[in-house]
């Protein structure tokens, strides 16, 4: 009986190992054509999520939801970063709150798994608990994003507020926007190379702004009357 028992532990023991080694290395080798989610579940919060500094989801007002969303065309070889923006949410009449209402959080989990399979089949990277108010009480600023499901890993979660980051012209400066950015190391994928890697950085300037909206004007002016002559020598 002892024996059994202590070959049971060591089997645990293994399964458990194995499990950490492959989120820490995150080298799907069993897995040809991969396919990676993020699945949040939110409580009325405010949201964009970015991979890469690109804006994979966007909701300003979440309600209670959980939703899983394919990403794999953001994610690359490597090192990738996760972004969660969180803001009070929006009303109906696209007024925002002053504040995050009580228990608002959001709970943000990648997953990668076999293209074409259900999501029984995926194995979770990575899954961080964000509560945003925590980021404005003094004594709880170092509990407002935690990971989750023995997902920890070396890198720390970074949190910051931001008013600045998300900027629209209908809204202005969105309120009370916490950031929370961390880095899953070392993904292997099948992908190739995204042409969005080898384009330059544009600074983020109002010339950038100003030049950008006059470009989408052109655009739509041709679109409009039909007519790309008018960006043809562009």
């Amino acid at each position: 009986m002892l024996i059994q028992i202590l070959k049971t532990v060591i089997v645990l023991i293994g399964v458990l190992y194995m499990s950490t080694a492959l989120s820490s290395n995150n080298n799907f080798t069993d897995i040809k054509k991969p396919n990676f989610t993020i699945e949040f579940s939110a409580i009325k919060v405010g949201v964009e999520i970015r991979i890469n500094d690109i804006p994979a989801f966007t909701l300003d007002n979440t309600g209670f939801m959980t939703l899983e969303t394919p990403v794999g065309e953001y994610i690359i070889n490597g090192n990738n970063t996760i972004s969660v923006i969180t803001f009070p949410t929006f009303d109906d009449e696209d007024e925002q709150s002053n504040n995050y209402v009580e228990g608002s959080n959001i709970e943000v989990a990648v997953y990668v798994r076999e293209s074409g399979t259900s999501k029984e089949n995926r194995q979770l990277i990575n899954k961080v608990l964000i509560t945003p108010n925590n980021a404005y009480l003094k004594d709880k600023n170092n509990e407002v994003a935690i990971y989750l499901d023995n997902t920890k890993n070396n890198n720390p979660i970074k949190i910051s507020k931001d008013d600045t980051i998300l900027n629209y012209p209908v809204y202005g400066n969105y309120k009370k926007q916490v950031v929370s950015t961390w880095i899953i190391n070392n993904i292997q994928t099948t992908y190739p190379l995204w042409e969005w890697q080898k384009g330059k950085e544009i600074p983020n300037s109002d010339e950038t702004y100003k030049a950008l909206v006059k470009s989408y004007t052109e655009l739509h002016t041709a679109f409009k009357n039909k007519d790309l002559s008018l960006i043809k020598n562009k």
